[in-house]
């Protein structure tokens, strides 16, 4: 009986032993083992014996360290290759759009090219008939007036002639208007003398406008350009829009004529399209910190805050379909910005907006102030 309980005590010793020194780090190590399975890649096994578990937990536990330090560097690299895809990607993107402005620019250069050929051909071929006409004008005037003086002497001498004759005379000057001839002829050859020299005029801004001779940077008059841009464009600013001209003393400036002229052409022509029904643009130029600046204001319903941010992008409009490429603003933008200068715009819905253009006065190129026309226009 002593000796029953004695292997009961006995068994019950090696039971406890057995769970504290086998069973017990058994458990724990298979604990860290699902854990470890679920990506805890953290998580360590507190076995501290010296027996062949803690062998086993001490060479886990080494494991979990490297397979650690391995994930992280796995991790880090992933990051860092992210990273440099993202770089590399946001440098395709720039270059995408870099292409895309160049493409447009050079369909844009062909197309003002073409424009200012065309524009120069057809002011030399009008040119030289306006001033026949415009030279022809002061002689037909003064002929006119010799006539008339000649039929007055007539006048003088006509109670000369028999009643018959003077009847004739009469009902003749009567059929044919002769007093209101008379009258008429001075205010017709003035009409005909004010047309041809709008002509002149407009053939005079025309050139200007095109400046296919000037590839070079000059000293330009910019008073000049706005007014020879606003003369082309009176069609559409006449009995409609009032133009307000401000100028200040501005001197002239170094620039590519026929680039800068387009930018008032384009930005003038905005403000007359922006107008509905009569409004006002407010010109006004002045200098400030040694920079030539032109502020062109309309009247017109302005631009929301949604949109002012994409004024200057290349081929965003705000006009329907087919009545604009979105391309205007964006080549005057880059046009201003190849002079060193800079171009902003001002507006509030239901308020009007403002273009600020700032060109430096001595702007030359960097390298030569004789070489290329960088935008190529």
């Amino acid at each position: 009986m002593t000796l029953s309980i004695l292997f009961i005590v006995f068994g019950f010793w090696a039971a406890f032993i057995l769970a504290k020194y086998v069973t017990k780090p058994i458990k724990n190590l298979v604990e860290v083992a699902e854990e470890f399975s679920q990506g805890n890649l953290k998580f360590r096994t507190d076995v501290k014996s010296e027996d062949e578990i803690g062998v086993l937990a001490k060479a886990f536990n080494s494991m979990a360290d490297k397979l650690n330090d391995l994930y992280n560097s796995l991790e880090q690299k992933v990051m860092d290759r992210t990273h440099e895809l993202s770089r590399i990607n946001l440098q395709l993107k720039r270059a995408n759009k870099e292409i895309k402005d160049a493409q447009s620019m050079v369909v844009h250069n062909e197309k003002m090219r073409s424009l200012g050929q065309l524009v120069a051909g057809v002011a030399h071929e009008l040119n030289n008939p306006i001033n026949f006409i415009y030279g022809n004008l002061s002689h037909l005037k003064n002929y006119s007036n010799d006539l008339i003086q000649i039929i007055n002497k007539y006048e003088e001498v006509k109670k000369q002639l028999p009643e018959d004759k003077i009847q004739e005379i009469d009902k003749l000057k009567e059929d044919l208007e002769y007093d209101f001839i008379v009258e008429d002829l001075s205010s017709l050859i003035k009409s005909c003398y004010d047309g041809a020299e709008r002509s002149k005029q407009i053939i005079l801004d025309l050139k200007n406008f095109s400046r296919l001779d000037e590839a070079l940077v000059k000293e330009v008059n910019i008073h000049e350009g706005i007014d020879s841009a606003l003369n082309i464009l009176e069609s559409k600013y006449k009995d409609r829009v009032t133009v307000h001209k401000q100028y200040g003393d501005v001197p002239q400036i170094m620039c590519y004529a026929g680039q800068v002229n387009q930018v008032f052409m384009n930005v003038l022509d905005n403000a007359a399209q922006a107008i509905e029904g009569n409004g006002n643009v407010y010109v006004r130029t002045k200098v400030v910190n040694q920079d030539a600046v032109i502020e062109i204001e309309d009247t017109g319903p302005g631009i929301d805050e949604d949109t002012l941010p994409k004024i200057f992008d290349p081929f965003f409009t705000t006009k329907p379909v087919g009545e604009g490429t979105g391309l205007g603003l964006s080549i005057c933008y880059k046009i201003i910005k190849s002079h060193n200068g800079k171009m902003e715009v001002e507006s509030e819905k239901g308020k009007g907006t403002k273009f600020i253009i700032k060109i430096p006065i001595n702007w030359t190129e960097q390298s030569n102030s004789n070489s290329e026309n960088p935008i190529g226009v």
